[in-house]
């Protein structure tokens, strides 16, 4: 019996020893990680953290208890040296991952799980543009250069004289490096490949190819005739003398495999005049759409110095404003989501020769390496043509041109605009504004509303509709179109975007064929429907769950004979309001009626049409109405059985788990950057779906906030899906998830007197 206890003890000691050394790289030992010093267990508690030298600014920063900065400076330069000071305080790990990865060398901090990040980063040579762009700053806009400067200064004053206290750091068994100004102009590129990079072309050059005109309309529809867009609608018929587009000849003979195309991604944005407004005063909105993470992308504070005074939401690695306002005017963002990609079809002999202007021409080719933690250095290899850069995928090969790997002039956009206090000012700002492409809101004290959709729009040949380009020719000249799409004070009173197209014209801004325009639709039908807006309506509009594609499918069923076994469904359509409420059984229903449908038009693209990528399910629904459907292909009647049984099926399931309750479908859990398990958040009780203006997909609302315009101040409700704090032992971590997830905001404070702010719990001082 002894013999056995020793055996056991030796045995636990043994697993013991094991398990707090084995490695599971790039993550440390569980021993060390539990030590004292240098452990997790030594970690300073970041929310007492005070400077612990002398800076020599005439700098105060002081902290409410959501860790929301409120930085007063005399100068605008110390302004950014706070704000640096504070994202690396509270974010430092999240800005060094990005700028690792937008240079291309994720790799070296991370290890071989991220080698594919680093092959697709490296060869746009980032690091070089950002550091010409900022010379180019320098002779150019020394203002500009200065606060950046500043800015990294403060970053790095921070992490010289505090030890690094984000566990992420002791968990992966790093060091914080220095930051560098140049890193800060990284941030766009970063932005433009979340953003702006869309490569869609050779599923559409397949539709292009093996559908007739009539069908391709009707189930890919290029632009929705109905669409409300964000600036009125022109017809324009701009002679375009680039190359024509290619013949409509078979570009495929075998399937292709989709890139995969995000359906879901959105924000909103929306202002509204004093002649809708219950308070004689404009009011603003703004919730940007992304995938939720903690650290979020996002970082609140309030900048009152010389000649910025502002508040608002910056990204973490760039001093400035992104979505907020100043003491005259305010702005919000959404996505543009335009086509900035050219894909070219080769014609290839032997690997290493394309075909161009009637000769064989040898691939560039250019080597590159990059540094793999824990292992030996990494070489890999990348064409190129004239095109751009060489994809292979099975046997053939095309070019990628993508127009914002660029050296871009968004981030000296974006400090004018925080200096703007005109609407002229503003969209003058914007008119140097390119990647990524954004709908820019605004609202001003004055009374004044406008929308800029700023970027640098392509110039596409006459008629082209988002395929492939002919790899045999030249390219595309890189022209832009010489224009500013915005408009402002409208006679209808209100302004706002969600994504969809500025303008319905003969520019290709990017193919729409794969969206659906319901939260386009639910946003235009509720500015539209009333003259007395208030703060409280709008915080209600921005939580708004109805779901508009359940009054299409209940048209479409209209004339349907249900069967006695669906008649839970026929109920639904009689009695509900399209409400997706996480409580509701009947959202319950629907959800998987939807995606029931969502799934038969994929199953009729790929067995039917015997091509790749589904219609939207707007699209396929129009297809159901039209006089297209069951002339070629299945009927209506079978489609729409197919839809129902597959329902019954999947709700039959689910019931016998006693899941009747939408909140069962509609679970959201934000991950921490590092996705190591346990450190991030479930919010079981989410309402909503992908086609609700409080979207529930991949995507969601990443922050909210309402701006009342008042002359005498500004007043302000916002909230984020997260925290301040990207660090796991802050009290700020996550702290705001739960008010976000109740549709509960914070009233923001914005005062040129430090004197006034309330709930401060700490206060920096720099002399």
């Amino acid at each position: 019996m002894k013999t056995l206890k020793l055996s056991a003890i030796l045995l636990f000691s043994l697993v013991w020893i094991f398990i707090t050394n084995y490695r599971f790289y790039p993550i440390n030992n569980l021993g060390s990680l539990l030590t004292y010093q240098p452990g997790l267990l030594s970690l300073e508690k970041p929310d007492s953290q005070s400077p612990k030298a002398s800076f020599g600014k005439k700098l105060t920063i002081k902290i409410d208890t959501l860790g929301i900065p409120y930085i007063y400076a005399k100068k605008d330069t110390d302004l950014a040296f706070g704000l640096g000071y504070m994202h690396a305080k509270d974010r430092y790990f999240q800005m060094e991952l990005m700028a690792k990865m937008v240079r291309g060398e994720l790799s070296s901090i991370l290890g071989a799980r991220v080698t594919r990040s680093d092959k697709f980063w490296k060869p746009y040579e980032f690091d070089t543009k950002s550091k010409e762009l900022l010379e180019e700053y320098k002779a150019t806009v020394p203002e500009l250069y200065t606060f950046l400067e500043s800015y990294s200064h403060g970053v790095n004053s921070y992490i010289e004289k505090n030890s690094p206290n984000d566990p992420l750091y002791t968990i992966f068994n790093l060091k914080p490096g220095k930051w560098k100004p140049e890193y800060c102009l990284l941030v766009t590129w970063y932005m433009s490949r979340n953003l702006a990079y869309f490569d869609y072309h050779m599923e559409r050059q397949e539709l292009m190819d093996k559908l007739p005109e009539d069908l391709l309309e009707v189930l890919y529809p290029q632009k929705f005739d109905s669409l409300k867009t964000i600036l009125p609608s022109t017809t324009i018929t701009e002679q375009v003398t680039v190359q024509e587009i290619p013949e409509r000849t078979a570009f495929f003979t075998k399937p292709i495999s989709t890139s995969g195309i995000n359906h879901d991604i959105g924000s909103n944005n929306w202002a509204i005049n004093s002649a809708k407004s219950s308070a004689k005063v404009p009011l603003i909105s703004n919730d940007p759409h992304l995938y939720l993470t903690l650290p979020g992308a996002f970082y609140e504070t309030s900048l009152i110095g010389n000649q910025i005074k502002a508040y608002g939401y910056t990204i973490p690695g760039i001093p400035l404003i992104i979505s907020g306002h100043n003491t005259s005017i305010s702005w919000g963002i959404t996505n543009g989501e335009w086509d900035l990609t050219d894909r070219y079809l080769l014609k290839t002999k032997h690997d290493s020769l394309y075909y161009y202007e009637g000769n064989w021409v040898p691939f560039l080719e250019k080597k590159y390496r990059i540094e793999v933690r824990g292992q030996q250095k990494e070489t890999f290899s990348v064409k190129k043509t004239v095109h751009g850069f060489v994809k292979q995928e099975g046997d053939a090969y095309y070019a990628q041109k993508w127009y914002p790997s660029n050296k871009n002039y968004s981030v000296k956009a974006l400090f004018n605009v925080m200096h703007a206090a005109t609407y002229t000012q503003f969209k003058n700002a914007l008119n140097i504004y390119d990647y990524p492409p954004q709908n820019f809101i605004y609202a001003d004290v004055n009374d004044t509303i406008g929308i800029v959709c700023a970027g640098k729009l392509p110039r596409r040949p006459s008629g082209y509709n988002g395929g492939l380009l002919d790899g045999t020719k030249a390219p595309l000249k890189e022209e832009f179109i010489p224009k500013q799409w915005e408009t402002a004070n409208p006679k209808h009173n209100y302004l706002f975007s969600a994504n969809q197209l500025p303008v319905q014209n003969e520019y290709y801004f990017g193919a729409h064929w794969h969206k659906d325009d319901y939260r386009v639709t639910r946003i235009n039908e509720l500015l539209k429907s009333k003259n007395n807006w208030g703060f409280k309506d709008l915080k209600v509009m921005q939580l708004d769950e109805t779901d508009l594609s359940f009054f299409d499918l209940k048209e479409i069923f209209k004339d349907h004979n249900i069967n006695n076994e669906f008649n839970y469904i026929k109920e639904l359509f009689s009695s509900w309001n399209g409400d997706m409420a996480a409580s509701s059984e009947e959202a319950f229903i629907y959800e998987n009626l939807r995606l029931s449908v969502e799934e038969e038009a994929k199953n009729f693209a790929k067995k039917e049409l015997k091509v790749t990528q589904a219609p939207s399910m707007k699209s396929f629904l129009n297809y159901l109405k039209s006089d297209l459907a069951g002339t070629e292909y299945s009927s209506k009647e079978i489609l729409l059985n197919n839809v129902l049984k597959r329902t019954d099926s999947i709700i039959a399931i689910e019931n016998k788990s006693g899941e009747k309750k939408y909140n069962h479908k509609s679970k959201i859990f934000i991950y921490n950057i590092s996705f190591l398990p346990g450190f991030g958040y479930k919010i079981p009780d989410a309402g909503g779906n992908k086609n609700t203006i409080n979207m529930n997909a991949t995507v969601h609302p990443v922050f909210r906030s309402v701006f009342e315009m008042k002359k005498d101040r500004i007043n302000g409700y916002t909230i984020m899906a997260g925290g301040q704090s990207g660090l796991m032992n802050a009290k700020n971590y996550s702290d705001q998830i739960r008010y976000w997830n109740k549709g509960k905001y914070k009233k923001t404070q914005f005062s040129e007197n430090p004197e006034n702010l309330k709930n401060i719990v700490n206060t920096i001082s720099f002399q």
